[in-house]
């Protein structure tokens, strides 16, 4: 049947509003996906006493593909904390202080949250309690937030070691407290996800569900998180690496006024970066928008929730795989300290990753030279 109303704060108002038959109504299951939006996993099932949202085939997809990412991000963060944390001279540079908060946090995602959030895309009745009705949505949107803030970071970091390159760097000490800052900010930003989810039983069905005081305090934090962990982030991402971008590229070095195969590696990496991010959490923010604002008919609605929602989460997700690639895998020198450190029987091996040691110029103006040195750090 056709919705007559908006949407109200709770899921027995909202079903009431559209005057649902109760077996439709016993089938619904809200969750939070971490972005501070209702999400309502409507499903028009033939079988009343079914356990499943999907069909069979639609289900064993779904799990395959989340069982994809979530062997990826495990075994891609769990080999970048390795070689940092295997090569004694990596642990102390500034970037792969960043890296590392990255990769953790990344990991935590992949092993606690992947699996409940196909799980509660696959089963119709909450399956995880009051308790973790709670937390998972919280963990989520802070492990999310905590993993976008660090993006930024490491390119703010790069912004000062290129742009900046006679300057004292970034201590280890300042990294360290720029890592903590992320962290209080990401839980902050996330506390109302905790506070506004509980799970409840609702013809005779336990669904963990969202209940905001008004939609329009709904609305103003999906737009808040819309700008502060998407659209803020990615302005400064590209803003960034534009400039990093005109320092490498297409200001050469005065010896060699022809990019060399390195420099152009550079820049795909830092364009690459900019428009992962971008694409990869654009389709959830869009859902968010459309539902919360009430551009989407009720059978729309449930075809998003079905089928919508699951893909566009995979997206976002797929970042905790792709992160430990572009952040560690085509990191050529964090690989080259790793090879160097294993093989070399006392640790004598030069780090070849740029260290936070400020580089020593002496009665020269900035020039493209330095720049090039500078480039080790983006290879």
């Amino acid at each position: 049947m056709e919705a007559t109303a908006e949407n109200s704060t709770g899921v027995a108002d909202l079903l009431a509003s559209m005057a649902l038959p109760a077996d439709v109504g016993s089938l619904v299951n809200y969750s939070e996906e971490g972005t501070g939006y209702v999400e309502s996993d409507y499903g028009d099932f033939t079988a009343i006493n079914s356990s499943f949202k999907q069909s069979t085939v639609i289900m064993v997809i779904y799990i395959l593909m989340y069982a994809v990412i979530f062997m990826l991000c495990v075994c891609g963060n769990t080999s970048v904390l390795y070689m940092i944390l295997r090569t004694p001279k990596a642990r102390g540079v500034v970037t792969n202080f960043f890296i590392m908060n990255l990769a953790s946090g990344d990991l935590v995602l992949g092993l606690v949250n992947l699996p409940f959030t196909l799980v509660t895309y696959i089963y119709v009745e909450d399956q995880f309690g009051d308790t973790l009705c709670k937390l998972v949505p919280f963990i989520r949107g802070t492990l999310v937030s905590t993993s976008i803030f660090t993006v930024t970071a490491i390119a703010f970091e790069r912004y000062y070691l290129v742009v900046y390159p006679t300057e004292e760097k970034i201590s280890t000490k300042t990294a360290t407290r720029a890592i903590m800052s992320i962290w209080v900010v990401a839980v902050f930003i996330n506390v109302p996800v905790a506070m506004v989810h509980h799970s409840e039983v609702y013809l005779g069905k336990h669904v963990c569900m969202q209940a905001w005081p008004a939609d329009t305090l709904r609305r103003v934090y999906t737009c808040f998180k819309l700008i502060s962990c998407y659209a803020l982030p990615l302005v400064i991402n590209a803003a960034l690496n534009y400039v990093i971008v005109m320092n490498i590229w297409i200001r050469p070095p005065v010896k060699n006024r022809n990019p060399s195969p390195n420099r152009l590696r550079a820049v795909k990496i830092l364009a690459a970066t900019t428009v992962i991010f971008g694409l990869s959490w654009l389709p959830l923010h869009v859902c968010a928008l459309l539902e919360d604002f009430s551009f989407l008919s009720w059978s729309q609605r449930e075809t998003m929730h079905l089928y919508v929602y699951p893909v566009a989460m995979w997206l976002a997700l797929a970042n905790t795989c792709v992160n430990p690639v572009v952040y560690g895998v085509l990191n050529n020198n964090l690989r080259e300290s790793y090879r160097h450190a294993t093989q070399a029987a006392h640790g004598q091996t030069p780090l070849l990753l740029a260290t936070s040691r400020t580089p020593r110029f002496t009665h020269s103006p900035r020039t493209n030279e330095h720049v090039h040195i500078e480039l080790k750090e983006l290879r």
